[in-house]
């Protein structure tokens, strides 16, 4: 999975939708984030909406390296 995020970033970085950045790394961190969010959830699921807070954070990271002004998710 972590070679199709590498993709994924390559793709928006030859495609002018992400601006230039190392597509490893990013995978890496977004792959961190989801665990991160994935933990919490387990650890405290009263308090913890998964999908939504995976959402969130998926598009705060990826606006991040938007190339333009925001991207639905």
């Amino acid at each position: 999975y972590r070679q199709t995020l590498v993709q994924f970033f390559q793709q928006g970085i030859e495609r002018g939708e992400l601006r230039p950045h190392d597509a490893q790394v990013a995978a890496s961190t977004l792959t961190a984030l989801a665990q991160g969010v994935l933990e919490t959830a387990v650890l405290d699921p009263a308090h913890v909406d998964f999908v939504k807070t995976i959402r969130e954070t998926a598009g705060l990271f990826l606006s991040g390296l938007a190339a333009v002004k925001s991207i639905e998710i």
